[in-house]
């Protein structure tokens, strides 16, 4: 073999390596690029989970406090001052 057939082989070598390097990262990025995907969806799913949570224990607190402020011993207490904006 002469000089021009190992740099030729060399050079052949080069580009295969450099693109299964290539592949290899481009299908890293796309992977990565898909699971930050998925956990964005998932953490707007949770979001929106606890915005419901939180909606429904306001609206029991509401509800226990109303009921509450039938009692005549505390309603004294949960008594609404029209006055305040409330």
């Amino acid at each position: 073999m002469s000089l021009s057939d190992y740099l030729t082989l060399s050079q052949i070598l080069f580009y295969i390596s450099f693109s299964v390097a290539f592949l290899a990262f481009g299908s890293i990025f796309v992977s990565i690029i898909y699971y930050l995907l998925r956990i964005t969806r998932h953490l707007e799913r949770i979001a929106n989970n606890v915005e419901i949570a939180s909606d429904e224990v306001r609206n029991n607190i509401i509800k226990i406090i109303e009921a509450l402020a039938k009692l005549p011993i505390v309603s004294s207490f949960f008594k609404r001052k029209h006055g305040k904006g409330r």
